[in-house]
Parts: structure tokens; C-alpha cells; sequence
């Protein structure tokens, strides 16, 4: 007689209902046919004041979790690009799914959430019409709330045009928020994207761009966790569904884009761990 595993219900009471369901549905799928649950349990430690920290790596060479991989925390932090304007969800669905092919489970965080029922983890911080200098107004509190291992930031299309924003003022308050995000969240991975190409203003896009790998490599050499991703060089106009937002081909380009620069850093990612 097979017996059906259950995780543990410090889990189900704290995970996302959609994800709940998914769970629970492919445990009993496995349990029917033998098959082992080390893959599929998460075991986040419940602290004191109700947030989590991640198990200690197991030590000694080989050593390997009998539970399975814990899911990165990812926070997607930007516009209405992030958010998934024209197609629900955005680059997070496609790069959901290329990270639990890997066999690297993420768990998407923020203080949004899709209502699409495609997605099977719809939180995220994408803000359709915001500008660098509102996320930053929030950034802080979210970081404390959500306590992310992973920040995927691309911001700064709404910003180019308005007058006066280029070619110092939009650079400078990217600057600004990466400090901030930096300084609340000192432990976790930020990778900075730049903007991906805007049918109606390349130039523009262009010209914020160019200053972006400076400041990124300033904050690095400081001994910032920080990366620059090229999402620009990532998509054409053609991946554009309206010169702004990306089409689904576009979207699944910026997934395995910033897939290709967390997977070069996964063991680090994995084992770090968030105070």
C-alpha cells in the first residue's frame, strides 16, 4: 500500500493557494505511483515574527538535501513591462518554468498579484506607468516585507519622456534606487537590466542605457551584489507588441535572458542565505 506524503502544514499554511493546489495535486499524483517527494517538499523554518530563513547547507562533500532545493525568493521590480502588460504575466511565466526545469525552483514575491489563472505564482513588483523615482518611495518597505534572495530591476521607460529626465536626471535616480535597494537588502542578488528597445524612442532608450554599466560597476567594485543584464541587446523592435511592451516571443527573450545570468551564479544563489 502506497502512502501519500504530506508537507509539512507550517507550509500549507503559509503557501500560495494557487501553488497549494498544484502541490497537493502532483504530491498525490507521486504518492499513486511511487514515485519519491524529495523533488516536490519545501521546507522553509518558521523564525520568530513569522518570516523564514533558509535550512543550513548540509556539509561534507556530495552531501545532498534529502528535501530538496528550497525556492529562491525573487522579487520582479520595474513597470508595466515587468508586470506583463499585453501578455498576463510577463517574462515571469516562461522564466518560472525555465528555473524549475533546471530542477531550481524560484518563488516569486511583492506586493502585486496577477489575477490571471495561468499563473501558478502570480506575485511580483511590476507598477504599469511607474517611474524610477516611485519605486523608490516604496522599495524599502518591500524589501523588509518580502526579504527576496533575487531582484530583477528594469525601470525606467516612463521616465524618458518626460522633459528634463536625459540624458543626467533618469540615470541619477536609477543610481539612486539601486543605493537604496543596496542598503535595505545588502545580502541580496540585484541584476540591473537595461531597457529593452522601444519602438517609439530608441534613441532615448539608448541614452539612458549607455550610462547604466557605469553605475552598476561602481556599486560592483564597492563590493555591491549587483550585475548588469543586457535585456536591450536581448529583443529587436519586432518582439514589440505596440513599440512598447513585448510580444510573447519578446517576453520569453527576456526570461532566458536573465535565466542565463542567475544560472551562471546558482550555488551561490542557492546557499546564500537572507538575515
Amino acid at each position: 500500500m502506497t502512502t501519500v506524503k504530506l508537507l509539512p502544514a507550517v507550509f500549507l499554511t503559509r503557501c500560495k493557494p494557487t501553488l497549494c493546489g498544484a502541490l497537493l495535486l502532483a504530491m498525490f499524483a507521486l504518492s499513486i505511483s511511487g514515485v519519491g517527494m524529495g523533488a516536490l517538499a519545501l521546507n522553509p523554518v518558521a523564525q520568530s515574527e513569522g518570516s523564514w530563513r533558509e535550512r543550513a547547507p548540509q556539509e561534507g562533500p556530495g552531501a545532498v538535501d534529502p528535501l530538496g532545493p528550497l525556492p529562491l525568493r525573487v522579487m520582479p521590480l520595474g513597470d508595466s513591462i515587468t508586470h506583463g502588460l499585453q501578455y498576463p504575466g510577463g517574462y515571469r511565466r516562461q522564466l518560472w518554468r525555465l528555473a524549475l526545469a533546471a530542477g531550481t525552483p524560484i518563488s516569486f514575491v511583492g506586493s502585486q498579484r496577477d489575477a490571471s489563472t495561468y499563473l501558478l505564482d502570480p506575485d511580483h513588483e511590476g507598477h504599469p506607468g511607474w517611474q524610477i523615482q516611485q519605486l523608490d518611495q516604496h522599495v524599502s518597505s518591500w524589501l523588509r516585507i518580502y526579504r527576496p534572495h533575487v531582484i530583477l530591476l528594469h525601470i525606467g521607460t516612463n521616465n524618458f519622456w518626460q522633459k528634463g529626465e536625459l540624458p543626467e536626471l533618469a540615470p541619477r535616480r536609477l543610481a539612486q534606487l539601486i543605493d537604496r535597494i543596496i542598503t535595505t537588502a545588502p545580502n541580496a542578488r540585484l541584476y540591473v537590466a537595461t531597457l529593452i528597445p522601444s519602438g517609439q524612442g530608441d534613441a532615448k532608450v539608448r541614452r539612458f542605457n549607455a550610462a547604466v554599466p557605469a553605475i552598476v560597476a561602481d556599486r560592483a567594485e564597492q563590493g555591491a551584489r549587483i550585475a548588469l543584464v543586457d535585456q536591450h541587446a536581448a529583443l529587436t523592435s519586432a518582439d514589440l507588441i505596440d513599440g512598447i511592451h513585448p510580444t510573447r516571443q519578446g517576453y520569453a527573450k527576456m526570461a532566458a535572458c536573465w535565466w542565463r545570468a542567475m544560472a551562471a551564479e546558482l550555488p551561490s544563489l542557492r546557499n546564500f542565505r537572507v538575515q
